[in-house]
């Protein structure tokens, strides 16, 4: 027997709804489960990323040289968070501050930037000794 769960999705670096709210509203039956999505904030790979992106369309020839050499390059497949992406990570820890219920168990990929996103916004739960998970499995390719 499978338990159901009930998902929500969200980005670090996107505004949080009064999660409280939404948690309320959500009745969950015995077995089921509550389980948050957060993607990581901008890290340094995202950051450049958009560089390149930007400067193959200043240049206008339609040609993504400078994102196809961007994507090649190994030294953005496992970056950290930009100064941007560590606020916006503290945002969603101060947002996330007023839940009503916390996390029983964090998973997150053993990419830097989602392990650090992870610590940085469940920071009380896992100095208050809530698990933290890696799961190779999560990791995107880059």
């Amino acid at each position: 027997q499978r338990a159901s769960v009930a998902t929500r999705r969200l980005v670090a670096r996107a505004p949080v709804p009064d999660v409280n709210a939404c948690m309320d509203r959500v009745e969950l039956r015995a077995g089921e489960k509550l389980v948050w999505h957060f993607r990581h904030g901008e890290s340094a790979a995202n950051a450049a990323g958009q560089v390149a992106s930007e400067a193959d369309g200043d240049r206008g020839d339609g040609l993504c040289t400078e994102r196809q050499r961007h994507e090649a390059d190994a030294a953005y497949a496992d970056a950290r968070l930009t100064a941007t992406g560590i606020a916006q990570a503290q945002a969603r820890r101060a947002d996330l501050g007023v839940w009503r219920r916390r996390p029983s168990l964090i998973v997150s990929s053993p990419l830097t930037r989602a392990l650090q996103t992870a610590a940085y916004i469940f920071a009380d739960d896992l100095a208050a000794g809530v698990p933290l998970v890696v799961r190779p499995e999560l990791r995107e390719f880059f």
